[in-house]
């Protein structure tokens, strides 16, 4: 892709913080953390694992939303897609980006690009 200068510059004018995360597996110590953290942040991205096997998954999920910041969110292995995404769906703040493009207009010159689950499957 060829961009002019003036274009790179643009972009680059503006820095976006992110806080990503994976594999809190439910931990209450990692959710005052990422709580702390995430108020630094513009965005939070949680790679999944978040739970262990969906166990307090509506209350972990609660907790990110009231992170108060757009959270980017895709499953793990221990949560299940579908079950995620309706939860998602009920959230204010939390999205779910598995297999799909975001942006946002906080951040137009953004996008986030998810895939969760078990691995790059292509069912």
């Amino acid at each position: 892709m060829h961009m002019k200068k003036r274009e790179i510059k643009a972009v680059a004018k503006r820095k976006l913080r992110i806080l990503a995360f994976s594999d809190l597996h439910g931990s209450e110590a990692a959710l005052k953390t990422l709580a702390k953290k995430a108020k630094k942040a513009d965005v939070v991205v949680c790679a999944g694992d978040f739970t262990v096997f969906e166990h307090n998954i509506l209350r972990i999920m609660r907790k990110l939303d009231a992170l108060g910041k757009p959270v980017m969110l895709v499953h793990g292995n221990h949560e299940d897609a579908m079950l995620a995404a309706e939860i998602c769906g009920k959230l204010k703040n939390v999205r779910f980006v598995h297999r799909k493009i975001y942006s946002n207009n906080q951040f137009p010159e953004y996008v986030f690009v998810g895939h969760g689950g078990e691995g790059f499957d292509t069912a």
